[in-house]
């Protein structure tokens, strides 16, 4: 257990950062390039812009938005401390802007913030693999819930092969309509 250190308004201290921030990631479609390139059945290709980043009706952006888990030290300065005293001693509570700052995750020095991150990002994914849930339903035995994914896992590859026609379908006629048009 970390011994509890007192902090004042103005110190510098490292804190164990963490949480989930916003990601702009690659396109995993377009590859940034806005556009892909379809191969129609007759092997003719059709330059199209990719609706995977655009959205629908916005624009492609050659990136994607998505949520990471991220957790690294970074070194702030407290603008605020509210303590109270009570009969279990004094209790102190700091923050840095807007952000509280818990007591456990915050330090003097970058290598004791890394070891809090380290262990934050641990414990993170020991919760993560704890609620999954292997077994669809819970009161069935591990047998029946493989036998189970195991039949998803038929009908999923039923419907990717279902899809794949519908695409090949799609392409040819939007080949028809372009060769009407």
């Amino acid at each position: 257990m970390k011994d509890i250190k007192t902090y004042n308004v103005g110190d510098k201290v490292w804190w164990a950062k963490c949480g989930t921030e916003e990601v702009k990631n690659l396109c995993p479609v377009c590859y940034g390039k806005l556009e892909v390139i379809l191969t129609l059945g007759n092997n003719e290709e059709v330059v199209i812009p990719c609706d995977y980043c655009g959205h629908g009706i916005d624009k492609p952006k050659g990136y994607v938005i998505e949520y990471e888990y991220i957790a690294e030290p970074t070194q702030v300065s407290i603008t605020s401390v509210r303590s109270e005293t009570g009969c279990q001693g004094e209790k102190r509570e700091y923050n840095y802007g807007y952000y509280h700052l818990d007591n456990k995750d915050i330090f003097d020095t970058l290598e004791e913030a890394s070891e809090r991150c380290a262990e934050i990002v641990a414990q993170k994914t020991e919760d993560e693999l704890k609620a999954r849930h292997v077994k669809k339903v819970q009161y069935k035995s591990y047998s029946w819930n493989a036998g189970y994914h195991l039949r998803q896992i038929r009908d999923a590859e039923r419907s990717i092969s279902y899809h794949n026609q519908m695409v090949k379908i799609c392409h040819e006629r939007a080949r028809e309509q372009k060769n009407r048009g």
